[in-house]
């Protein structure tokens, strides 16, 4: 049986020549001949809802419009229905306070979900 899963993160507008957004697609790629993949970009500025269902080089991208914290409906409703094994964080800020804390809002949005945030920029937090 295969495996589902979701893939979030806050910033999948084209163009596809950004380090997260490449990586973002590359893992959905990766994973999709083993696993029943959904991408999702949760869409804050607004800005992509007339970008809906565009390809990024194949798959498919799905906006869902969307607050900074991740208390969406329209977000919860998407992972209810996937009814996902996995959740798979990609925030483009990268591992900031707010976006651990996103992790937790994702977390409760589908609590028998395993989550995972992906950091690709290296951050301090707390003391030196």
């Amino acid at each position: 049986m295969q495996r589902s899963i979701f893939i979030v993160s806050e910033d999948l507008v084209e163009p596809w020549d950004e380090g997260i957004k490449k990586f973002t697609v590359s893992i959905a790629r990766a994973l999709a001949p083993d696993h029943a993949v959904r991408v999702v970009n949760v869409d804050v500025s607004g800005l992509a809802a007339a970008r809906n269902g565009s390809a990024a080089g194949g798959d498919s991208v799905r906006d869902l419009p969307g607050s900074r914290t991740f208390a969406s409906m329209a977000l919860r409703r998407a992972m209810r229905d996937a009814r996902p094994d996995a959740v798979i964080y990609i925030p483009s800020p990268s591992d900031t306070v707010a976006s651990i804390l996103r992790s937790f809002a994702l977390r409760r949005h589908c609590p028998r979900a395993r989550v995972g945030m992906v950091a690709l920029i290296p951050r301090r937090h707390g003391r030196p």
